[in-house]
């Protein structure tokens, strides 16, 4: 088992423990997979170099695209985000130097028009760090969020599948500003401290400088919840200073792994796919939860009187409706907040590649939906 936790978030869809099973060594005992950067040369060497890709028959448009950092951390999670010129990219760095399971850090590199520079770390500490996530706050700073272990040394022994949850349960959420002036971070505020599992952090932000921290939360450390072990899902605002003291949105979630998020103004919403039981195709429903400025008002599922939908993405345009696109079945679907009639946007979209389909959008309102695709 790799001895990193964020590769494991990519298959928060699967069974943890089914997976862990077949990466065990012949006397049943988890391995942690050796760093072996030397096989494609220098580890994580800082590039900023541009990569042109022309255009060809299927990819009808030129991308001019720079290459930033060769050779890096497989589990680097990138997150980027722009404040006026100035734009910050961020991403998981594997120190090295330092022990299994201590040597995860949340590195960073700015760009204000004149090109990337070389990067640096936050904290280079021997607290793991990983799934960056960031936002604009209304001052024009780069608000960031990540998952970090509470303990300064984790050395608890991890040999068998069952011990994994000893590590997931130390996460804890931590923020920090970066202040694009000053090139500096503030100091890191811990918004968690309990002894539960946080996991698939999101950060929601607008225009106008809006932030919803949102992420699950399992005591037992179970990426996919159970009515053994249920998840809570809890959120918290950005004040203009910090972020409010955390708060239950929903809590006894059963067989939940992942949510998506959304803000406008006073207006956020959140999504959270839901599949009743794993060995039942086509039950899967996704509950709606809408901020109306005061409380949250629950919807499930959504749409109403359907099933067999999953894998939801959500934003808002700048008329402040909310869009979402989820898998309906086999199709990939939209619909809106106000009409959750879904329509058709690509039929017989099966391939799991969908499962990572993304809207996004930007200052001007413009929504973009992007998902992996194979090119020859």
């Amino acid at each position: 088992v790799h001895d990193r936790p964020d590769p494991w978030g990519c298959y928060a869809e699967l069974d943890l423990m089914k997976m862990a099973d077949r990466l065990l060594d012949e006397a049943g005992v988890v391995r942690v997979i050796e760093r072996d950067y030397e096989r494609f040369g220098e580890y994580a060497v800082f590039k900023a170099e541009p990569v042109a890709r022309t255009k060809s028959a299927k990819i009808p448009v030129a991308v001019a695209r720079t290459k930033i950092i060769e050779n890096l951390f497989p589990g680097a999670s990138p997150a980027i985000a722009e404040a006026g010129p100035d734009m910050l990219l961020v991403w998981v760095h594997d120190d090295t130097d330092d022990p299994d399971l201590q040597s995860t850090e949340i590195a960073w590199s700015v760009d204000e028009g004149t090109g990337w520079i070389p990067f640096y770390l936050v904290n280079d500490d021997t607290k793991a760090e990983f799934d960056p996530v960031l936002g604009t706050n209304a001052d024009g700073d780069i608000v960031a969020a990540w998952l970090r272990i509470k303990d300064e040394d984790f050395s608890e022994t991890i040999s068998k599948p069952e011990h994994l949850p000893r590590f997931y349960t130390r996460m804890e959420v931590v923020t920090a500003v970066f202040d694009t002036d000053a090139q500096s971070w503030d100091p890191l505020a811990q918004i968690t401290d309990d002894e539960s599992m946080d996991t698939d952090l999101k950060l929601a932000s607008d225009a106008s400088g809006r932030l919803m921290l949102t992420w699950l939360s399992n005591p037992d450390g179970e990426f996919r919840s159970s009515s053994e072990s249920p998840s809570t899902l809890r959120y918290s605002f950005w004040n203009g200073s910090g972020f409010s003291p955390p708060e239950v949105l929903a809590g006894g979630l059963e067989g939940v792994s992942s949510h998506a998020s959304a803000i406008s103004g006073d207006s956020a919403v959140v999504l959270v796919p839901r599949d009743p039981d794993l060995l039942t195709i086509g039950d899967e429903i996704i509950e709606l939860f809408e901020w109306d400025g005061d409380d949250w008002i629950v919807q499930t599922p959504w749409p109403p009187d359907t099933a067999g939908n999953r894998a939801p993405t959500v934003v808002y345009d700048d008329t402040g409706e909310g869009h979402v696109v989820w898998l309906r079945g086999n199709d990939l679907v939209r619909a809106t907040l106000s009409d959750p009639v879904p329509t058709v946007l690509r039929a017989g979209s099966a391939s799991l590649a969908f499962l990572g389909a993304q809207l996004i959008n930007n200052p001007g309102g413009n929504i973009t939906l992007t998902w992996q695709e194979t090119v020859d």
